[in-house]
Formats: structure tokens, sequence, C-alpha cells
């Protein structure tokens, strides 16, 4: 998105539903200008009402809107933000609306769009296997889940992912939610946050509605046995 001034939220949205994989544009926003604001506001809308922005994606646009969005290394992707000075509470509301961004529209596109919900989806490419990697994905979120950001970002995360688990439907979003717990445990044993999200799992293990290889996969992370 090169472009000498930022470009609006309609241009942001289009340039989102875009395959990026073979460009590798470093797109201008200055971190310490009126950019860093504007970039959390079109965030925090999109994760809002995404289904008012995207309901024409096919699920091509929706992988793309997934890695461009949560994955991407870039100056305008959720990535982009936690790198600019915007101020704390502007981002920690941004971070939160990633579980609305999840429950309203990832939950409706994952597991061939709800159809087969409790089928494990991820290894065969596509939306659900981007969703699946959203928390291992050098990007946003993975930044969101380590001693990289400030604590408030990271419990906003912890947060969203709570709603994740709670909410969503399909085992391809719950999955995400639980992936991210597994790569996060084993840096921050016998801490407090270890605790929160042993916590989280108990609950989530707590239900009974939960297919027989997602609480596999839960269990293991619960016990120790958790390999990335």
């Amino acid at each position: 998105m090169q472009t000498s001034k930022p470009p609006s939220f309609e241009e942001w949205i289009e340039w989102c539903r875009r395959d990026r994989t073979s460009q590798g544009d470093e797109d201008d926003i200055d971190p310490n200008g009126a950019g860093a604001e504007l970039l959390c506001s079109y965030l925090t809308r999109l994760f809002a009402s995404p289904t008012s922005f995207l309901a024409s994606a096919d699920s091509a646009e929706a992988s793309c809107v997934v890695r461009n969005v949560l994955w991407g290394m870039n100056r305008w992707s959720l990535y982009g933000m936690l790198r600019t000075n915007a101020p704390m509470p502007v981002q920690v509301a941004c971070v939160k609306g990633i579980a609305r961004f999840y429950v309203e529209y990832l939950d409706g596109i994952c597991n061939d769009c709800g159809r087969r919900p409790d089928d494990d989806l991820t290894h065969l490419g596509g939306v659900d296997q981007d969703v699946y990697m959203i928390p291992d994905s050098s990007g946003g979120v993975d930044s969101l889940i380590s001693d990289s950001v400030a604590q408030p970002l990271r419990q906003a995360m912890w947060d969203a992912f709570e709603v994740v688990l709670q909410r969503c439907r399909t085992s391809s979003c719950q999955i995400s939610a639980l992936h991210a717990i597994g790569e996060r445990l084993p840096q921050i044993s016998n801490t407090r946050e270890a605790v929160q999200l042993n916590q989280l799992l108990d609950e989530y293990l707590r239900r009974d509605a939960i297919p027989s290889w997602l609480r596999t996969y839960a269990q293991s992370i619960r016990d120790g046995d958790y390999v990335a």
C-alpha cells in the first residue's frame, strides 16, 4: 500500500483482502504522528463490526484478512499498531476487540462456514489453518502473548481468547485459542499468568460438548505434554 498519505478506511479494507504473499512492501506510517491513532481506529472499527465490512469476502479473501491483519509484520496491521506510540488505553481497547472478530466473523467462516464445527480441518490449509496459526505467526498476536508487550496488552489478549473459548462454536477458533495457551505456558511456569491460563484450560475441559480430538489437545497442554 505505497501511498504518500494515509489510506481511507475503505482503501485499507481492500488492502486487507488482497493476497500479499509475493509483496514485500513496508507501508509508510509515522509511529509518532497521527497515523498511529488512525491505524488503531481502523483496526478497532474492523474488529467491532467485521461482517459489515467483510460480508462479501470469499474464503480466500478471508485468509488474506487473517494474514494481513493478525499475522502480518507490516505497518498497517496489528503488528504495526503495537509498534506505534498510540495511547495504551486505545491499544488495549483494540486488542480486546479481537474477541468479537473471532466470534462474529471467524467463527462464521471456519469449519466449512460452520457446517462441520467439530471436525479438524486445520490440516487442510485455507482459512482453518490460518486461524489455527494466528498465535504462532510471528506477527501481532504472537507478540501479544509474549513478554515483548506491556502486561495490559497481554492481559487484553488473554481476555479475548477466554471469550473465544466460551463463545465460539467451531473447533478451528477454539483450537486457535488453545494453541496460544500451549505456546505461552512453557515460558511462564509458576507465575500468576500460568495460574490464569491453567484455569482457562480447566474451565474448558469441564465442558461436555468438546470433540474428543480437541479435548485430547487441550488436556495435553494442561498436563504439560504439549508439543508445538
